[in-house]
């Protein structure tokens, strides 16, 4: 009996509840493919007889192995049901297989534009590192301006100063001479300005 066969006849109506293989008990899995399970569960054990048990245990239907043959043929309903569950299977992996390529062809378009963001990036900085160091020469060279000018504004104002004084001083002096002439010759004339004896002047 083939592992095909052995998963046809187990699947039969009524559904067993447990599988006896040479008086071991075997759990029904949970799976969509449980059958195709059991029946490899089966042949790796290389059992001679197996047994279909209902919940109370009771057997639904029995079978034996080691003659090679099967107790009657497949129902063609069952092969149908078969040639279906081979379908699922392959759209299953073929699904999956999509869903790889999928997976994979996403993560190699993130690594690229994670790669592009990072040489944009890096770019980005290099050009605002560019962009701050010139507009630091800008501040020095505009703050060097206003030094020299208010230097050069504060001189101004100095030597103007200085030449309205000087002016000023010169204003003063002429101011003072015809006086200091006046008084200079009066002292070496020795007129003092007071009446001489006897009424002359």
């Amino acid at each position: 009996m083939t592992p095909t066969q052995i998963r046809h006849w187990l699947r039969r109506s009524p559904t067993p509840a447990r599988i006896r293989a040479d008086g071991q008990i075997l759990e029904i899995p949970q799976t969509p493919y449980r059958w195709s399970e059991l029946a490899s569960s089966i042949e790796a054990l290389g059992a001679s007889r197996v047994e279909c048990l209902s919940e109370s245990g009771a057997v639904i239907r029995a079978a034996a192995l080691d003659g090679g043959g099967s107790p009657e043929a497949p129902d063609p309903a069952e092969l149908a049901v078969a040639r279906e569950e081979r379908a699922e299977r392959d759209r299953v992996r073929e699904a999956t297989e999509i869903a790889r390529v999928v997976a994979e062809a996403s993560e190699r378009a993130t690594r690229q534009h994670a790669e592009t963001y990072s040489r944009v990036l890096e770019r980005y900085e290099g050009l605002v590192s560019l962009v701050v160091q010139r507009l630091t020469s800008l501040e020095r060279a505009y703050h060097s301006a206003l030094v020299q000018a208010a230097r050069a504004q504060s001189e101004a104002i100095l030597v103007r100063a200085e030449a309205e004084a000087e002016a000023a001083q010169q204003q003063q002096d002429q101011g003072l001479a015809p006086l200091l002439t006046a008084v200079a010759g009066s002292l070496l004339s020795g007129d003092s300005g007071q009446p001489k004896p006897n009424g002359k002047a």
